[in-house]
């Protein structure tokens, strides 16, 4: 038998379909993914517990480029304690909101390990993105908005660690690890999770510029971060050449997926 026609064709026939994603695709571990979740959001709670020990004496950031002052002068509100406290409590509300619409309907379909499973998966993806938050915040010692044009407490003890948004990070982790979940999945609604869990997290990200609180680059870099995050999580537990069988094919094998 010639053995190029055989390689040709297991190498064509590889070639890999659009892969289905079932709800046995995510492998979740509760031991381990709940170790990584746990240490994640202790150790930024360490590091936001000594930030003000680990900051220089002076911002090693301390201007704004034409972008961040623009948006500053632009999308500050005049009484920016109200969209603080509205970014509060949406901050809280977009992580509970996605872990719910996966949860819920899980539940219902009479799945409670699914539903723990992607609950997990969720706090794990704000746990990192937490954790990546506070370390480039210390790491980048940049002073916040209302700091730097004198509206707010210039010594206070978060002051200068305004890169990137936290709050933004979290929310559009929770968000997209949700969205992603749902898609791998094949829930029903799952474009309803990635489009409410997008336009949800997008409106955090503005209210923390309403609230004076953060740059227009701290709010685009949290996003990127949590939606990298929020993203890769779910993924890294996907497994679909679980799935590859081997067929008979012309000429030789096929993988299949």
């Amino acid at each position: 038998m010639n053995a190029h026609p055989l390689l040709l064709s297991l190498a064509l026939a590889v070639t890999p379909a659009p892969a289905r994603a079932a709800p046995a695709d995510l492998q979740v571990s509760p031991a381990a993914d709940g170790a990584i979740t746990a240490g994640a959001l202790a150790a930024a709670l360490g590091l936001r517990r000594f930030e003000r020990d680990l900051l220089p004496a002076s911002c090693r950031w301390c201007s704004p480029g034409r972008l961040d002052a623009w948006a500053h002068e632009t999308l500050a509100w005049k009484h920016p304690s109200r969209a603080a406290t509205a970014s509060d409590l949406l901050g809280v509300g977009v992580p509970l909101g996605a872990a719910a619409a996966l949860a819920v309907p899980d539940l219902a379909g009479g799945a409670p390990r699914r539903a723990a499973e992607d609950v997990l998966l969720v706090a794990e993806a704000i746990g990192i993105a937490t954790l990546g938050t506070e370390l480039v915040k210390v790491g980048t010692d940049r002073i916040r908005p209302d700091a730097w044009d004198g509206s707010g407490p210039a010594h206070a003890l978060d002051s200068r660690v305004s890169f990137w948004s936290g709050h933004t990070a979290t929310a559009f982790a929770a968000a997209s690890a949700a969205g992603t979940i749902a898609t791998l999945r094949e829930a029903p609604g799952a474009p309803w999770i990635v489009g409410g869990g997008a336009a949800a997290a997008s409106v955090v990200g503005y209210l923390r510029l309403a609230a004076d609180r953060h740059w227009a680059t701290d709010v685009l870099a949290g996003a990127g971060w949590g939606t990298a995050v929020g993203i890769l999580v779910p993924l890294l537990h996907w497994h679909p050449i679980a799935h590859v069988r081997l067929v008979p094919a012309p000429g030789g094998i096929a993988g299949v997926f």
